[in-house]
């Protein structure tokens, strides 16, 4: 998802109600290789 120079990498998993974030930064260092971990956020649906 873009929004101005912020890119957000993140995958929705609708059965769990659950939205994984994996990446935010700016568009030119959200490309690089992403990191292991990732951050949980639930996701109220």
């Amino acid at each position: 998802m873009r929004a101005g120079k912020v890119r957000v990498i993140f995958t929705i998993d609708t059965e769990a109600d659950e939205l994984q974030v994996y990446d935010i930064d700016f568009r030119g260092n959200i490309y690089k290789p992403l990191s292991l971990g990732a951050t949980r956020t639930r996701l109220e649906i």
